[in-house]
């Protein structure tokens, strides 16, 4: 097994582990979510761009490659990741995380629907699997009778939502061009996307803090260009079991980040809803493999 493919998934379980509480601390040191989302895209086009022409990868794409592209950055980027933005400011980012854990799961029983194909017992049971996981996690919440907070936790779960479609999307249309070029126009369009949210929704322009300053240059060089690189190069060195691992390593090391650094509450409930929501993951997973 490749020794520079693992360090690549290292980086990826790591960093995209740490996104969801950069965001946190993006979204409630002074950057409003929707302008937080147009800058960072735009910057990490930015940095995609000046890679291309240093490298002299084509930027030309049809017609056809625009639609795709365009559809799965406002699923994915605007209205998956901005809903997660949004939902951030009120909303923990280790159960964020957990939450999205689910993802998976939801790409692989929709793609069962849109191909017409009848899902599978472990897909179902899966499935059921996640969404106890997640009502798990809730409980806390229903107890309190915290209305934002019910309604955020509510916003990531239809992120999840929108972002397997995306991917359903983006996987079922194979383009003729660089993975470097998809990123590039993904992150430009969804950087126009999120900044006419940020008009539309009046959001202010203030100077946030330090400390959400740094976590949106993290979010930039680290999430946006390192770890999608990293991932990319895990997904070519590895077996695909092995760098699909990140999809249930991810949210167990957000919930602990979160807890240590921003003292995130970690309950039995959160503890079996990960576990419910692992364990869906992991059987979606296996599922795949055996018809590979």
């Amino acid at each position: 097994m490749s020794i520079f493919g693992l360090l690549n998934l290292f980086v990826v379980y790591i960093v995209w582990s740490s996104t969801y509480l950069a965001i946190r601390i993006a979204v409630t040191g002074g950057f409003e979510p929707f302008t937080l989302g147009s800058v960072r895209l735009f910057l990490a086009s930015l940095i995609l761009f000046f890679i291309l022409v240093i490298r002299r990868i084509s930027l030309k794409i049809n017609f056809f490659e625009f639609k795709i592209i365009f559809s799965t950055s406002m699923l994915m980027w605007v209205f998956g990741n901005g809903l997660i933005m949004w939902a951030e400011q009120n909303a923990a980012s280790g159960l964020t995380a957990l939450i999205l854990g689910v993802t998976p799961i939801l790409a692989s029983f929709l793609d069962s629907i849109f191909t017409k194909k009848t899902p599978s017992i472990r897909s179902i049971l899966s499935l059921l699997l996640g969404f106890f996981g997640v009502f798990c996690l809730f409980i806390p919440e229903i107890s309190s009778f915290s209305f934002v907070n019910l309604f955020s936790y509510s916003l990531v779960f239809l992120s999840a939502l929108c972002w397997a479609i995306g991917a359903i999307i983006q996987r079922n249309n194979s383009l003729n061009i660089s993975v470097l070029t998809m990123s590039f126009y993904q992150n430009l369009f969804a950087s126009i996307g999120f900044f006419v949210l940020s008009l539309a929704f009046h959001e202010s322009y203030s100077m946030p803090g330090l400390n959400a300053v740094i976590a949106l240059w993290y979010l930039v060089i680290f999430g946006s260009v390192l770890a999608f690189t990293a991932y990319i190069n895990a997904v070519k060195l590895l077996p695909i079991s092995i760098s699909m691992t990140y999809a249930y390593v991810n949210p167990v090391l957000a919930l602990f980040l979160g807890h240590i650094i921003l003292n995130e509450e970690i309950n039995k409930f959160t503890i079996l809803g990960a576990i419910l929501i692992i364990l869906g993951v992991l059987g979606v997973f296996k599922d795949r493999s055996n018809k590979e």
